[in-house]
């Protein structure tokens, strides 16, 4: 019902009502007035002729009598209906014919005792026709209720109009109004502020509508600062990730250079010890800006069907020489994985269960186990459990063992490590919709688990097992092939220099290089080489941009080109890879990664670029141009 009909309806009850009082309680009363009226009149003239009549009765002058009354009946035809006179005795008097007393709606009765000196003389009853008084008492009532009933209806009529002007429509302007604010249009029209219940509740609403403009307006900036700020720190991450990348890559690049030529045990020791010391460095900063994306919100999960006996054994693969090194055995108890699928971020997941894994491994004792297990839970989640024979931990480090940075005291022994790693792993887990935790007890070893939610096998298997045929990578050309020609754009000196000395590893390589983009793309046009190795940041034109160009020309357009860059979000990997690059290389470089990956490289092509080794492989030239 709306406020036009809850306004109405009162006003429309209040007129029924009054109408129904006036007709049924007003109009009987005037009525019954009336009647009173015309009862008491014909009193007065009933009296006032029997006075003189007393005087008649006593002389016993019928005649006069007579006259009297017929002379009054003709006076009053028409109100009296009916007449009778008798003495003290009762005898009829007058008429002297019995007439039957008449009966009707408008007729009353009135009886009169006639005395003198207290003593009765006679009695005259009467029958007055009061029908003409009433009717038109009644046609006068009628005429009152008429102009009663156009009053009200003009009254009815101008309420209904000052209603709607003084309050129907300031209303429904308001109810516009506060439409127009809910969905966000804060500039509305808003009826005048009027000294009444609706002014004033116009100037509250016109008060909270500029508080909430300012509150959206502070929320607009809060996050337009919010994204600027997110905006700057992921510039801030990707820019520290590229300047600390960058001086890591000569370090650890050159640092197992000296390695695969060192002779002298101390020089292979202390080269090994800055491999080890950049390694740690790079695991924190990759850390440290995986932690960061995480907090941000911007942790890319792809969450699958994927199969747990995989993870757990893919897991296992990676972590086998590391225990081994440690002397630690490796048990698994994974019988509930085979055949359950979990609903997990396939790479991230098995991120977690590496960091368990070596975590149990590095802080074991020696000739220790680790025991990997799978079993349902009583959530009726699957649940992995990692469980060490190490040192235990007790209340106080449990209770800090997900915070950032707290390696509860292992910094002072000698395994390294960033003391974040469960910090991600946590979060991970969290994101993927699981939950992670501990139980240890102080000199009894730790068991780590991680419960994530099941799905009901699938009749097909898209995942493949560590057991699956893998073609094998081989570590070069065939020894008949002539020399395969490479080119690496890249600005860096340092960065340049340890490639060339990479590539000098490899007798059936020939490296071409550039500074500029504009140089590589002309060298790359001369020699059409087998390979192009690409830093992304370059000076005059960033990497995306001389890929387009390479693409649009004959003799350039099939030939395979890796990225090798700092920029290493995953932002930056997953763009490169949808720009065509046959792969993309972060810094620092791992050498034998890298010769392993141009290897293959030119494996996948050769047969494409069988043509273009003909017309390149001739072109053994100097390193640099």
């Amino acid at each position: 019902m709306g406020i036009r009909s809850k306004l109405l309806w009162p006003i429309v009850i209040a007129f029924a009502v009054l109408v129904a009082v006036i007709h049924f309680y007003f109009v009987p009363r005037w009525l019954d007035t009336a009647r009173d009226a015309a009862l008491r009149h014909e009193h007065e003239i009933l009296s006032a002729m029997e006075t003189g009549m007393v005087q008649d009765l006593l002389r016993g002058d019928l005649a006069a009598i007579y006259a009297t009354l017929n002379d009054q009946i003709d006076n009053r035809r028409g109100a009296w209906a009916w007449l009778e006179l008798r003495n003290a005795s009762g005898k009829r008097l007058y008429p002297l014919r019995p007439r039957p007393r008449p009966t009707g709606e408008y007729l009353v009765t009135l009886d009169h005792v006639l005395e003198w000196d207290e003593a009765t003389v006679a009695h005259v009853s009467l029958v007055a026709d009061l029908e003409v008084e009433y009717l038109a008492a009644l046609a006068q009532m009628r005429g009152i209720e008429q102009v009663v009933l156009v009053v009200l209806f003009i009254l009815l009529a101008v309420g209904l109009w000052l209603q709607a002007r003084w309050v129907r429509r300031p209303l429904l302007r308001l109810q516009q109004a506060a439409d127009q604010v809910a969905e966000g249009h804060f500039e509305v029209d808003l009826p005048p502020a009027a000294r009444d219940e609706i002014g004033r509740l116009t100037q509250a609403f016109d008060l909270m509508r500029r508080n909430l403009q300012a509150t959206q307006q502070v929320l607009i900036d809060a996050r337009q600062e919010a994204e600027q700020a997110s905006l700057a720190k992921s510039e801030f991450l990707s820019r520290m990730s590229h300047e600390l990348r960058t001086p890591l890559n000569a370090i650890l690049g050159f640092a197992q250079l000296m390695e695969l030529e060192a002779r002298d045990p101390r020089d292979r020791e202390f080269t090994a010890e800055i491999i080890k010391a950049g390694d740690h460095l790079l695991e924190l900063i990759d850390e440290v800006l995986d932690l960061a994306r995480i907090e941000a919100g911007r942790a890319e999960l792809v969450v699958a069907e994927v199969e747990a006996r995989r993870l757990c054994e893919e897991s296992l693969v990676l972590v086998r020489s590391l225990a081994r090194e440690r002397g630690i055995r490796l048990v698994t108890r994974i019988d509930a994985a085979v055949g359950t699928r979990v609903r997990v971020d396939d790479t991230r997941f098995k991120q977690v269960l590496l960091n368990l894994l070596s975590n149990a491994i590095k802080y074991n004792r020696r000739n220790g186990s680790v025991v990997l297990a799978c079993e349902p839970a009583a959530s009726g989640r699957l649940r992995f459990s990692v469980s060490d024979t190490g040192k235990g931990l007790d209340p106080i480090q449990q209770r800090r063992l997900f915070s950032p940075f707290d390696r509860l005291g292992a910094e002072k022994g000698a395994e390294q490590g960033t003391g974040i790693g469960l910090v991600i792993a946590k979060r991970l887990i969290e994101e993927m919709g699981g939950e992670i935790g501990c139980q240890s007890h102080a000199g009894q070893g730790s068991t780590f688990w991680v419960e994530v939610d099941t799905v009901l096998p699938s009749d097909h298997q898209d995942d493949s097992g560590p057991d699956a045929a893998v073609g094998g990578t081989p570590d070069s050309v065939a020894a008949d092939a002539s020399p395969a020609t490479l080119l690496y754009i890249e600005d860096n000196p340092t960065n340049l220099h340890l490639v060339r000395r990479i590539i000098e590893q490899r007798s059936c390589y020939c490296l071409l290089s550039a500074a500029q983009a504009e140089q590589g793309l002309a060298l790359a046009r001369q020699h059409q080489p087998d390979l192009i190795l690409m830093d992304i940041s370059l000076p005059d034109m960033d990497g995306f941009t001389a890929l387009a160009k390479l693409r649009t020309w004959p003799e350039t357009q099939d030939i395979p080109v890796i990225a090798v860059s700092a920029n290493a979000m995953p932002g930056d990997v997953a763009r490169g890879q949808a720009a065509g690059f046959a792969t993309y290389l972060t810094k620092p470089i791992d050498v034998t990664s890298l010769l392993e990956t141009i290897s293959v490289v030119l494996s996948e092509g050769e047969g494409g670029a069988k043509q273009s080794s003909e017309r390149g492989r001739s072109h053994c030239c100097p390193t640099k141009y």
